[in-house]
């Protein structure tokens, strides 16, 4: 069985869009769910720009990063 072309990876419907940048799905950088590029909150650094779905997510991220700057210090 084939499926269908208009589903998104995580098998949500995708609908016609008249406008396809303001229909971009991003993915939250911490917990991966899927939301509207409207609806991100973005961290934006030097060499990235991460998305995340709430301030809950941006803050675990946050605090993950700097746990990972900590134990590995750059030379």
């Amino acid at each position: 069985m084939e499926k269908p072309a208009n589903l998104t990876p995580s098998g949500a419907p995708v609908l016609d869009c008249g406008h396809d940048h303001e229909c971009t799905l991003l993915t939250c950088d911490f917990c991966l769910m899927e939301l509207p590029s409207s609806d991100a909150i973005r961290e934006e650094g030097a060499d990235y720009v991460a998305h995340f779905c709430g301030l809950d997510c941006l803050e675990s991220w946050r605090r993950e990063e700097r746990l990972k700057s900590r134990s590995h210090p750059h030379q």
